[in-house]
């Protein structure tokens, strides 16, 4: 099942969220730096959410400060953590009593793979490059920035139209223009670079077919054990539920699988997707 097939509102949006509650812990354990905003210039904004050209902030808003590379590194390494943590709990719940053989073992290969890749491409300088693309100043000039909370840019990237459902979940949602903007838009674009790792990872990929493979046969189980208990049931209604129930892997792993089945990469399936009119 690719990445278009998917059930729920996670994958991206979680790597999002997980990467910018990170990253407010990094800035709150450093010396806090505000900065006046007295005036917002926008121009060229691609907002991925309900974004009004108009708005406008002013007042003291939060700046990402230098990070070390210790401290860069174990943002990272945490990030990575609670990513591996939220695909084992979506994995236990949807293979069931079928598991995953060597599961711990073959999650802890997967992480220490990607944290190795996020040494070289999310060092302390290339975050603090990205803290530098719209630093916070007294007149700020907002030109040709996207603003994604959710992440939908990497799927257009990879060549995997994003989950519809997700589409929906996240156009809708306000672009909150407050003192933590700067914080928001550097998460963004570290989380966009997590999930890019993750879809491009082989040991993550690999992971997620299992992880598949092991859902479908746990859904025939309980579709067969249905019938067999209830001569009643309409061919499919428990496979029904079951798909309702258990949606397909959570965080990026999903959308590895769909880039591959796309033709590996950002070359495969263009697509075009329409923004709601405001």
């Amino acid at each position: 099942m690719g990445a278009s097939s998917s059930k729920t509102v996670v994958e991206t949006k979680v790597v999002n969220e997980i990467t910018k509650e990170a990253l407010s812990k990094q800035v709150s354990s450093m010396a806090q730096q505000t900065v006046a905003v007295q005036n917002m210039n926008l121009s060229g904004i691609d907002a991925k959410c309900a974004f009004e050209a108009t708005q406008n902030f002013k007042g003291e808003m939060k700046a990402v400060q230098n990070i070390e590379a210790e401290d860069a590194m174990n943002m990272m390494n945490t990030i990575v953590d609670k990513i591996g943590d939220q695909v084992k709990q979506e994995s236990k719940r949807k293979t069931g009593f079928l598991g995953i053989s060597g599961f711990d073992s073959k999650m802890n290969e997967t992480k220490k793979s990607i944290k190795n890749k996020t040494k070289v491409k999310l060092s302390s300088e290339q975050i603090n490059a990205i803290s530098q693309q719209m630093k916070p100043t007294q007149n700020m000039n907002m030109k040709d920035i996207t603003i994604d909370p959710c992440g939908l840019n990497v799927y257009k990237e990879l060549g995997v139209p994003p989950p519809a459902d997700l589409i929906a979940a996240c156009v809708g949602q306000p672009c909150k223009f407050d003192q933590n903007m700067h914080v928001s838009f550097v998460a963004e674009q570290i989380g966009k670079k997590i999930t890019e790792i993750i879809a491009n990872d082989k040991s993550a990929r690999d992971l997620r077919t299992e992880i598949m493979q092991k859902t479908t046969q746990e859904s025939k189980g309980l579709d067969d054990l249905a019938k067999a208990i209830n001569p009643f049931a309409q061919m499919g209604q428990m496979g029904g539920i079951i798909s309702a129930i258990c949606c397909v892997l959570c965080c990026v792993l999903v959308v590895g699988a769909g880039a591959m089945s796309a033709g590996g990469g950002g070359g495969g399936g263009k697509f075009k997707m329409k923004m709601p009119k405001r």
